[in-house]
């Protein structure tokens, strides 16, 4: 027969630490998805280059503006997220908040939060441990040290990067320059992270980041951008080709 586990209920200050961390949760998430719709935006922006043959074979400065300010915005936003300032508010952040004090996400905790008229006790067991651990009361430390130790490899050229080339110009040779396949592999990771949180927090699942835009933001390509004879005496000069295919975009 199922016996419910009993444990503690948490102190005042547990529960403060909670709240917190909800909160932390819910304002990354934002973030994330913003990160994720910029990606989207950079991928549909790339098939629209590749099926113009014009666009893909000459090239513009403007494309290659774009690119380069496309990654350097993602490589400050994921910087931002993973800081581990005590002023900032990050997945690090919450991270390392939570592997000092696992006893926070407790069963008890979630069984408290969850268990209602669509969840019984044995049902709330059953997630957490699928979640955390069969029979663990709380999350593990060394699960939590195990993301952590992830996430800084996952985004250490990022924000070396950003430090030394970005937000600050350092007399340092930057050796190891960041390609957006790299940002991307980072925005991935941080993703499964908010998926696993989310989940532990809300009993929910978190399906994808990215949003579903409401409207084909393509429109404004439907028409020339320049009307008449405006510009039409200023140099043009070719750059470097700003996408290829997705493959060589990662590299």
């Amino acid at each position: 027969m199922y016996q419910p586990r009993v444990q503690e209920m948490p102190s005042d200050k547990q529960n403060q630490l909670y709240r917190k961390w909800d909160a932390w949760l819910e304002e990354i998430k934002n973030e994330l998805v913003e990160l994720h719709a910029s990606r989207r935006t950079f991928w549909d922006l790339g098939d629209v280059i590749n099926q113009n043959p014009r666009l893909k074979q000459r090239g513009n400065h403007f494309l290659d503006w774009m690119a380069k300010n496309y990654l350097y915005s993602m490589v400050t936003s994921i910087r931002r997220l993973v800081d581990n300032r005590r002023s900032t508010m990050s997945y690090r952040r919450l991270l390392e908040d939570i592997h000092r004090n696992p006893t926070v996400l407790s069963r008890s905790r979630f069984k408290a939060n969850f268990v209602c008229g669509d969840w019984d006790e044995h049902e709330a067991d059953t997630c957490f441990d699928q979640l955390v651990g069969v029979g663990r009361e709380h999350i593990d430390r060394e699960f939590v040290q195990g993301q952590i130790d992830e996430l800084v490899s996952k985004t250490k050229a990022l924000t070396t990067f950003a430090n030394r080339r970005i937000t600050h110009h350092e007399d340092i040779e930057v050796t190891e320059i960041p390609k957006v396949g790299d940002a991307h592999t980072a925005l991935d990771y941080l993703e499964s992270i908010m998926k696993y949180y989310w989940n532990l927090f809300r009993c929910e699942d978190f399906l994808r980041a990215e949003p579903y835009l409401q409207y084909n933001w393509k429109e404004i390509f439907y028409f020339p951008w320049i009307e008449g004879e405006a510009f039409k005496d200023e140099k043009v000069g070719a750059t470097t080709v700003f996408l290829e295919d997705r493959t060589s975009r990662e590299r």
